[in-house]
């Protein structure tokens, strides 16, 4: 861990009644305690969602106030491809499987993003497309286009 010397601190609801509330704090950082993805699968799905996808790494399960894994539920994890979110199914500290939802306000810049209560936000590996997901349909897929009528 390393540590983060902060100076002052100000709550808000200090403020809130006209005066502050200034306190010396020491936080600290530990890369080990974060979370890390290296890769996902699959990296591509339908626009219309509801493909499973797991992300692969360390430290991919979220942690209650005492520090110990705890079980994934929407309110403690928050996965997102692309601007769209990714509802968590299941993880362990290597894995981590969510559900896409449907691309449904146009195409993004790919990205990906994991925040774990406990842990924070996930590194992302630097490797691309080894951790972006890509939402992708098929030309010849009768779905792919607009009342289910492909071009003649």
């Amino acid at each position: 861990a390393c540590p983060i010397e902060v100076d002052r601190i100000s709550h808000p609801l200090a403020s809130a009644v006209g005066g502050s509330a200034l306190l010396p704090v020491t936080l600290s950082y530990s890369l080990a305690r974060t979370p890390q993805v290296t890769s996902l699968s699959p990296n591509r799905g339908t626009a219309r969602g509801d493909t499973l996808v797991t992300l692969y790494g360390e430290g991919l399960e979220p942690l209650d106030s005492q520090g110990v894994a705890t079980d994934l539920t929407s309110t403690n994890a928050v996965i997102n491809f692309n601007g769209y979110d990714c509802v968590p199914q299941a993880a362990n500290s290597s894995a981590l499987s969510c559900m896409t939802t449907e691309r449904n306000a146009g195409i993004n810049v790919p990205s990906t993003s994991v925040f774990l209560e406990g842990r924070g936000y996930a590194i992302i590996s630097e490797r691309a497309e080894d951790t972006v997901f890509r939402y992708v349909d098929r030309w010849s897929n009768i779905y792919s286009w607009l009342e289910s009528e492909p071009p003649v």
